[in-house]
């Protein structure tokens, strides 16, 4: 999937946002369905937008593009009517031209994220219990609660080695998880040719 994913440094010079990328409450999952966990997306995404207004950063929501997500739109245009919330398309091109990516739990847009060299804070508002994924215990992610919120999201916004550590941890991260970069498919490709021979 990685294959097209490349770091484009035109574009990743714009830095002009804040990216939410969020996957809300889903009726796939039973224990989504509770009002105190539809009441924690909710909150979580209200304090990311007054945060993101209070540092006079223009944020950009992109939800997961199913039909069955909380639309989170609602919720931010009563904070600040410029924020803009994006439903569908490709994710990539938001993360490229963001100055930071904020998740609400953990997701693979992290993934895409380390690969275009953009810091990431995941923040922890829906506990399912399933505790930090192994992937992610490598610093390569800034991982918080809301109460921890407006301090990371003041040391990333403003701390250059705060910022270039979560980058470089990043970049590690997605060198040791993902073989093949840029050239997966072919190397699959290669891979059932040599079983069928």
């Amino acid at each position: 999937i990685f294959d097209r994913l490349t770091f484009d440094e035109q574009n990743s010079l714009k830095n002009d946002c804040v990216l939410l990328a969020t996957s809300g409450p889903t009726k796939e999952h039973a224990l989504d369905l509770t009002i105190e966990i539809i009441e924690k997306y909710m909150n979580a995404i209200t304090k990311v937008c007054q945060l993101v207004t209070k540092y006079n950063k223009k944020l950009i929501i992109k939800i997961h593009p199913s039909p069955d997500e909380l639309d989170p739109s609602f919720i931010a245009k009563q904070i600040n009517s410029q924020i803009k919330v994006i439903k569908e398309g490709n994710i990539s091109p938001l993360i490229q031209s963001c100055d930071l990516m904020i998740v609400i739990g953990f997701t693979s847009p992290i993934v895409d994220a380390h690969v275009l060299k953009k810091p990431v804070i995941s923040l922890t508002a829906l506990d399912n219990d399933w505790g930090i994924p192994t992937a992610l215990k490598n610093e390569s992610c800034l991982i918080t609660n809301i109460d921890g919120l407006e301090d990371n999201l003041n040391s990333v916004l403003n701390n250059e080695h705060t910022k270039n550590e979560l980058i470089q941890n990043g970049i590690k991260s997605s060198n040791e998880y993902l073989s093949h970069q840029s050239n997966g498919a072919a190397k699959l490709i290669g891979f059932l040719e040599e079983l069928v021979k």
